[in-house]
């Protein structure tokens, strides 16, 4: 794996291909991961301090950032992970405000296993 800062945030590119997720019989590899802070993300209204990404890419499909070539299915976890507050500081102090504004529903739908 290599740690880079791009200039938007820290991203771990990941050069093996071990990480595997399968989603509806697709088999996904993740690419790299990524964060954000505060959280891209809302739930009940509410950003987390911060957030992780894991980018998979399938066979036949985009990576699930930009150009985004096909619909992309996000999947947030229920139980967040917990960052102690040096944790975050640390960031915050190389990326104070990294993540995109939240955009609206439209015609999408959220779901959940419950």
């Amino acid at each position: 794996m290599s740690i880079i800062n791009n200039g938007h945030t820290i991203q771990v590119n990941l050069h093996n291909q071990d990480n595997k997720l399968t989603i509806e019989g697709k088999t996904y590899l993740l690419q790299q991961f990524h964060f954000h802070l505060p959280s891209e993300h809302e739930v009940d209204g509410k950003h987390a301090e911060m957030e992780l990404h894991l980018v998979h890419k399938s066979e036949d499909g985009s990576l699930t950032t930009p150009p985004c070539t096909e619909g992309v299915q996000w999947t947030v976890l229920e139980n967040p992970v917990t960052w102690s507050g040096e944790q975050i500081g640390k960031f915050a102090a190389i990326f104070p405000h990294d993540n995109r504004p939240v955009q609206p529903l439209g015609s999408r739908e959220i779901g959940s296993d419950e």
